[in-house]
């Protein structure tokens, strides 16, 4: 939390996302609509609480805009449209790393007959070119690298851009894919790594191997005990797998084979099917 307060003339606009409320500190009415502007998506706006997290948007006497967290300069003085970039930034880092009723997975994540191939790891192990391929070949898209899963470890959209090596960011249309709209149950959980020459070869893990996975590579977890438990239902009925791949078009065939011959899974209490 923060013990900045609003000083003279500022404004305070805040909002709540998955479980956390953050407040910034606005110092003139005219940028409020700009500030809100940068809220993350999925953000709801709300009243100001005492145990919000705390931003505030400085400006010098020479124009110049810094932020704050707490007592914490997380941009130094720059240009507004340089700060107002930097706070979309951090209140969205913010808010995977403070999410209390998400867990938030660094995962790639499709949605195949109903049921999503989650594609757990870290930075630079080939998740992005497997969802790519996963989405030409039908595939609906879901998550590159922030994957949300509910208490019943549902995954949630959150389509971002891809980011392709020689194509730069690209939308998940101009692939020709599809974006997913509904919560849908984890079918498979597949930890695979990208090397030169390998041998797709995958091999069968358990369950808890998959909530392993998935807890592994969260971001931040302030209520630990509801992202384990997000976890363990998230890998109730799935199907856990590791292993190594070249070709990600030949695994992203084999890996929506593997979906389509999983038995049925039936929803939780209170889920429609």
């Amino acid at each position: 939390m923060s013990s900045r307060t609003p000083g003279d003339g500022a404004h305070v606009v805040a909002f709540e996302i998955y479980g956390t409320g953050v407040s910034v500190i606005v110092p003139r009415l005219e940028l409020v609509p700009r500030v809100i502007e940068q809220f993350p998506r999925h953000a709801s706006r709300w009243e100001p609480q005492s145990d919000d997290w705390v931003f505030e948007l400085v400006i010098g006497d020479d124009g110049q805009c810094a932020i704050f967290q707490d007592e914490t300069v997380v941009c130094p003085p720059v240009p507004l449209q340089g700060a107002l970039w930097t706070l979309r930034r951090e209140l969205f880092l913010h808010a995977v790393h403070h999410a209390r009723n998400r867990l938030v997975v660094s995962a790639g994540v499709v949605g195949h007959e109903g049921r999503a191939v989650v594609l757990p790891g870290p930075p630079k192990v080939g998740k992005t070119m497997l969802v790519a391929a996963l989405a030409r070949l039908g595939a609906v898209y879901y998550a590159d690298d922030w994957a949300l899963l509910d208490r019943d470890g549902f995954v949630h959209p959150f389509p971002t851009l891809l980011f392709i090596k020689n194509q730069g960011k690209v939308s998940i249309e101009s692939l020709g894919g599809v974006r997913g709209d509904r919560p849908i149950p984890v079918g498979l959980i597949a930890s695979i790594t990208f090397r030169s020459g390998a041998r797709w070869d995958p091999q069968q893990r358990t369950q808890a191997n998959g909530a392993l996975m998935l807890l592994r590579c969260a971001y931040g977890m302030d209520e630990p005990h509801f992202a384990m438990e997000a976890a363990r239902r998230a890998t109730t009925e799935a199907l856990v797998i590791e292993g190594e791949r070249d070709d990600a078009s030949e695994v992203a065939s084999a890996l929506l084979e593997i979906v389509s011959e999983l038995p049925a899974q039936a929803p939780p209490p209170g889920r429609s099917p």
